[in-house]
């Protein structure tokens, strides 16, 4: 095999674990559904609301209602509170086995009903209990006894009270309220009720005078099937979309789908009808550049589906997966489905905006979203506006940082496409500085702001210079203009932070070059050196160079052909240096030190030749000899 074929072969198998860790990664949705069972004027009526992070809340005017789930769902009501009041069970109310009773008076009302998961159950169950030997006991954790081929299902309880309302102390948990009364003793009343916990682990209070307790078991139906082995306590417990109740039923006014009876001999047999789901899928055109949907619907085991509609067994829970080209890109669950369902692809796009405490968009932010305490994406966005997709149905939250720096907390139910706002605790911070001793404000500057997180911004027309999204601290602010640092501040900022305007030690300086006939010299280096500050610079046609804006301090003026000179800077400054220059000429420069020197040699040679011209003449004279 050829090295080439090898690498392919690796980006291959490369390529193919990647593409199964996505389709093992897909988003997967839950929809639970509770269906609402309203008794009004002598009518029941049904409706399915969509239940949201284990709670839901609607408005009723009935006499009774039921909130019950689907067994297979594993989604138990367990506190129910109206118009902000927790609900108390009165006889034949409360707590059941994936149901929840409450008795109501016909008025208007704002329903709040919690739920919990808990492990699913077949649609009808016999239930079955065995009475303990020991009376009940204050203080007692309760625990069922394991009895082989039974599941535990909760407790009955009998207890005799000196007030009804000690009743809601006594247990930790939910319960339905079988039976209550009063009886007189010895001429004090008392209250004797009956109750069952659908719950395994009850721990009882101190405040009863006795009670008994059995131990209750389901016996899972076979085919809707119950035969019942000679116990102390025998009922059937049916909740099931399709089940017509019959026999004695403890929930008021005889309500579909929820009942509770005793049968009349040692056996029964109830059956269940098929509940049919219509389902309906709406396939947007694009999501998340996601183009050519298809679904299959999956039903449970005991279930089948012809075409769209989905006929539904003990296990009422489907399944809706979408696909693109071919490749599954997720699954809708749905839980206690509604007789008709509409579904989406179960992704969703969310557009975060990331604002300081004054609106703006806190630029460079990093994010992380959770969902139940689990990080699902990790994003950046260098413009404060970030857009994630897909994005399962869900609660997430959405924590923000800059660098490592967490700066804020956002919370969101995902259900539809959203956007929203998530609040940093940040700041928008604004500076101007005035030149100390001249009141101009500075111009055309940078500044970096060093902290928990480094800024860089231009200052406006104005002389202001803006960050927004800062966080509370303290923080180096350093002012440049033109690449030279003019100063160094120590800021502290908090969420309060207001306009700061500061004074800053900047002046300008310009030096001017001339040479010996005071005439503007150009293209001479002139180096300027500070601490920590070193300029260079040529000067132009009128001789002048232009440092600009330097920071206030001594510096060191050092220009070719002219000795360094000592120069402070405490105010705008202009200085001219003349240099040893005289001409220049075909690129030959003439300095005062050359013409002098040239000078003196005219001036040597002169004298020279003027004392041999003296000396010539005494000699001619001595001999007689006269020059003319």
């Amino acid at each position: 095999m050829s090295s080439y074929r090898r690498i392919y072969l690796v980006l291959g198998l490369v390529i193919c674990l990647a593409l199964l860790r996505s389709i093992y990664s897909l988003p997967i949705a839950e929809n639970f559904y509770a269906e609402i069972l309203e008794y009004s004027n002598g009518n029941w009526t049904s409706r399915y609301l969509l239940v949201n992070d284990y709670t839901l809340s609607f408005n009723t005017v009935a006499n009774v209602i039921v909130i019950r789930t689907d067994p297979s769902s594993g989604l138990q009501p367990i506190t129910v509170v109206i118009d902000g009041v927790p609900y108390r069970p009165s006889n034949k109310t409360g707590t059941l086995w994936f149901s929840y009773i409450v008795q109501l008076d016909a008025r208007p009302h704002t329903i709040t009903v919690s739920f919990q998961r808990r492990t699913p159950l077949t649609s009808v169950n016999g239930i079955i209990g065995l009475k303990s030997a020991s009376p009940l006991s204050a203080g007692t954790n309760l625990t069922i006894p394991i009895v082989p081929g039974f599941v535990p299902a909760g407790y009955r309880v009998e207890l005799l009270l000196s007030s009804s309302n000690d009743l809601t102390t006594i247990l930790n948990k939910p319960f339905f309220v079988l039976n209550s009364s009063t009886i007189d003793i010895l001429g004090q009343s008392l209250v004797a009720v009956d109750i069952l916990v659908p719950f395994t682990n009850v721990t009882v209070g101190q405040n009863f005078i006795s009670g008994t307790v059995w131990y209750l078991y389901f016996l899972p139906s076979k085919e809707g099937s119950v035969t019942f082995p000679p116990y102390d306590f025998r009922a059937i417990y049916v909740n099931y979309p399709s089940y017509k109740s019959k026999g004695e039923n403890f929930i008021l006014a005889n309500p579909p789908h929820v009942a509770l009876y005793f049968p009349p001999g040692l056996s029964a047999s109830e059956s269940l009808g098929r509940y049919s789901v219509n389902v309906a899928v709406a396939l947007p055109d694009t999501l998340c550049n996601i183009k050519d949907y298809t679904f299959k619907i999956i039903p449970p085991q005991d279930g089948y589906v012809n075409e769209n509609t989905v006929y539904l067994g003990e296990n009422t829970t489907l399944t809706v997966r979408f696909f693109s080209g071919g490749i599954s890109i997720g699954d809708l669950i749905i839980y206690s489905p509604p007789p008709s369902l509409l579904v989406q692809p179960p992704i969703y796009s969310l557009e975060i905006r990331f604002l300081d405490l004054m609106g703006y968009p806190v630029n460079n932010t990093s994010f992380i979203i959770y969902s139940r305490g689990i990080p699902v994406y990790r994003g950046f966005t260098p413009s404060g506006t970030a857009v994630v997709c897909p994005l399962p149905k869900g609660s997430y939250d959405i924590v923000a940082y800059l660098g490592s720096v967490a700066i804020g907390k956002g919370k969101v139910d995902v259900f539809s496409d959203q956007s929203m706002d998530v609040r940093t605790n940040t700041s928008t911070v604004r500076f101007q500085f005035v030149r100390q001793g001249t009141g101009e404000i500075l111009k055309d500057y940078t500044a970096i702001l060093r902290g928990y997180v480094t800024m860089r911004a231009n200052s406006s027309m104005d002389g202001i210079v803006v960050y927004h999204g800062v966080p509370p601290g303290n923080y180096k602010l350093d002012i440049l203009w033109n690449g030279t640092l003019l100063a160094t501040y120590n800021v502290s900022i908090d969420l309060s932070s207001a306009d700061k305007v500061l004074s800053i030690q900047a002046y300008k300086l310009q030096v001017l070059v001339r040479n010996l006939l005071d005439q503007p010299v150009k293209n001479i280096q002139v180096l300027l050196e500070g601490r920590d500050f070193s300029k260079t610079r040529l000067t132009d046609e009128m001789g002048r160079v232009d440092f600009g804006f330097v920071p206030a301090g001594n510096y060191t003026l050092i220009v070719e052909q002219a000795l360094p000179q000592k120069l402070e800077v405490s105010q705008d400054t202009f200085k001219v240096v003349q240099i040893d220059e005289v001409a220049k000429i075909y690129g030959f420069t003439i300095t005062g030190k050359i013409l002098s020197l040239v000078v003196g040699l005219i001036f040597v040679f002169t004298m020279i030749w003027l004392v041999a011209k003296i000396v010539k003449r005494f000699i001619h004279r001595g001999k007689g000899i006269e020059e003319v």
